[in-house]
């Protein structure tokens, strides 16, 4: 008996995906009930996530700082070697700290995405909610997030004395970008990611390798026929993080051109998988 209807939830869904035009009439329907529960299911998390802890939101600077920190360290050791990061006319503490924030940022968006729909298994099996709450729910705690990091980079910055450009201006908005690219691929990877813990682990094992390939603690190569160069490229995390840091630092916008195409490639697979969950949402509940 659970197997027929399974097999008719599946069918269900199959017929589901034959008509998207519907499915994202339904999305929009919702959306005026799904952010409010959004906000109060996002404002419900992070009073969560800090309600034990003693040093609360400051933990989203300790680590950025943590690593410009070592990054200092490291400049200064490199050049008494003979070798040097050239971060420009930037003070090297606030370029490892816009960088390490905004990677912290974008990686961070990614897993809240990919656990949405597993952290809130229980209650799933009891009360329905709309598919589009388990997007809009980490998109707002990663922007709550993003702009208390962005007040942390601000003080930093005067604090350091630097005086950005008036490209500066488009910063927060890039940075939003940066997010919103990182969410982006969690949500496509987060109906894999419910059912199948490998998933979560393969992204937890890429991290410190996206770290170092991608130009997070140095500026984004200008050699265009390197290895490097390609990787980053062919990365949304360096294109996007790279090309939002020299708005605010200054420096060669050599990604730019792929982070606008990452941004909308992010746009177009943001907009298909809320229609795809619509409709395979009550398959992954059922098999969780």
């Amino acid at each position: 008996m659970s197997s027929q209807t399974a097999q008719e939830r599946v069918n269900s869904s199959r017929g589901a995906l034959r008509r998207p035009f519907k499915l994202a009439a339904e999305t929009i329907r919702d959306l005026r009930t799904t952010i409010p529960i959004s906000f109060t299911m996002a404002l419900r998390e992070i009073s969560s996530n800090y309600r034990k802890s003693k040093l609360g939101f400051l933990w989203l600077a300790i680590q950025p700082a943590l690593y410009a920190g070592i990054f200092v360290i490291i400049k200064f050791g490199m050049r008494g070697a003979g070798f040097d990061v050239d971060v420009g006319s930037a003070p090297p503490a606030l370029f490892a700290l816009v960088g390490m924030t905004l990677y912290q940022a974008w990686f961070e968006a990614l897993t809240e995405q990919l656990e949405s729909v597993r952290r809130s298994a229980s209650l799933l099996k009891t009360v329905r909610f709309p598919p589009e709450t388990f997007f809009f729910t980490p998109m707002i705690i990663a922007l709550i997030n993003l702009a208390i990091r962005l007040c942390v980079i601000a003080v930093a910055a005067i604090a350091l004395g630097w005086v950005p450009g008036p490209e500066a201006f488009w910063f927060p908005l890039a940075a939003v970008g940066v997010v919103f690219v990182g969410q982006a691929i969690g949500l496509v990877l987060m109906p894999l990611a419910s059912l199948y813990q490998d998933v979560r682990r393969f992204v937890s094992s890429i991290s410190i390798g996206l770290l170092l390939l991608s130009p997070v603690l140095y500026p984004a190569t200008t050699k265009t026929d390197t290895l490097l160069h390609a990787i980053n490229t062919w990365s949304p995390l360096a294109a996007t993080l790279a090309t939002t840091r020299d708005l605010l630092l200054g420096g060669s916008f050599i990604l730019l051109g792929p982070a606008i195409a990452w941004f909308v490639a992010a746009v177009v697979a943001t907009v298909f998988m809320m229609i795809f969950i619509r409709a395979v949402l009550p398959i992954i509940v059922e098999r969780l």
